[in-house]
């Protein structure tokens, strides 16, 4: 009986000294080994920048990151450029059941700035408004309340930054400092940004490259297009090295693409809806929409769903830019899933 108790006990005693010994080699781990004690590279425990912020609603989907791509359908809200001082409230209001990105106006089709460009020719032409704000704070905001930082900016439609002694706007009569007007100035004609010219190419990529690092991750392009006017008395477009007017507006918007490209973002060209008719006011860019390659692109067609027959794109690289919501649920017959509202 004595016997079998010592065989026991001195049992147990191995059974104690072996998860003694694995304790301490846990502890103390060979070379070459890592201790649990130590941080590893895929450490997954919380940091302060992982909580939401005290003002952002509890939403179901996680934020983007500043540097996401766009999601596999846009489905965004406008907001003009003077939502500003009223964005947090705006944003929580957003049905985020019907959209998925945010698109806030940093450019307008006056050529005004809203946002902190530091572009020097913003500063000369005064482009810059002085209640102008932070691009990248703007963003985050976004970002703060689930949704995906969209810009939009109108390009050569520009009566501010535009005019013959910058070497970047049409010319009057071949003259060098002499600006051309859509209209008479009396009638409040304005000046636009000439797309041959290539003071315009550089300050409409500066601005691109500094929406696009704002963490802004995709750029609507408006009025990237020649004037509305039918009449070009007098206007003047200077040295074209026999590029046509079709080709000088794609190639213009081909280089924002490639340059929103390296800031991880993407251009999106909005086209005028009655322009892809043929024949119907194809002068705006020199040709029907149908005819670019950029992809993909945001028709402008308001409420008029009938502008879509016209389109000639695959319905899954359009985005068409509606008025109201109201369209949107008749998008489907058209087999597209994307849109931009306001």
């Amino acid at each position: 009986m004595l016997r079998t108790l010592a065989t026991v006990f001195a049992f147990l005693l191995l059974i104690l000294a072996g998860y003694f010994a694995g304790r301490a080699l846990k502890l103390f781990p060979l070379e070459g080994e890592s201790s649990s004690l130590e941080p590893s590279s895929e450490d997954t425990s919380f940091s302060s920048s992982s909580l939401p912020s005290s003002s952002s609603p509890s939403k179901p989907d996680p934020e983007p990151s500043p540097s996401a791509n766009l999601p596999s359908e846009i489905r965004a809200i406008a907001l003009t450029a003077t939502s500003l001082t009223e964005l947090d409230t705006l944003l929580s209001e957003i049905d985020d059941t019907v959209y998925n990105c945010v698109v806030l106006e940093l450019k307008d089709r006056n050529g005004q700035i809203y946002y902190d460009t530091a572009v020097e020719h913003a500063a000369v032409c005064g482009a810059k408004r002085q209640d102008a704000y932070s691009a990248a704070a703007a963003a985050a905001l976004i970002r703060s309340y689930g949704f995906y930082p969209l810009a939009r900016m109108y390009a050569l439609q520009d009566g501010t930054a535009a005019h013959a002694l910058y070497q970047n706007a049409y010319c009057y009569q071949d003259s060098t400092d002499v600006s051309w007007l859509d209209n008479t100035y009396e009638a409040g004609g304005k000046a636009w940004l000439n797309p041959y010219r290539e003071n315009a190419v550089h300050y409409l990529t500066a601005i691109v490259e500094e929406i696009s690092s704002a963490g802004f991750v995709g750029v609507v392009v408006n009025g990237c297009q020649y004037p509305n006017t039918t009449v070009r008395y007098g206007m003047s477009f200077g040295e074209t090295g026999g590029i046509s007017e079709a080709d000088a507006i794609e190639n213009l918007l081909l280089t924002l693409k490639e340059t929103a490209a390296k800031e991880g973002s993407t251009v999106i060209p909005a086209y005028r809806g009655i322009t892809y008719a043929e024949g119907a006011n194809t002068h705006i860019y020199g040709t029907s929409p149908n005819a670019f390659s950029l992809s993909p692109s945001a028709p402008i067609i308001e409420n008029d769903l009938s502008v879509l027959n016209d389109v000639l794109a695959p319905a899954d690289s359009l985005i068409p830019n509606l008025s109201s919501e109201t369209g949107i649920s008749s998008l489907k017959d058209y087999g597209i899933h994307q849109y931009i509202v306001g």
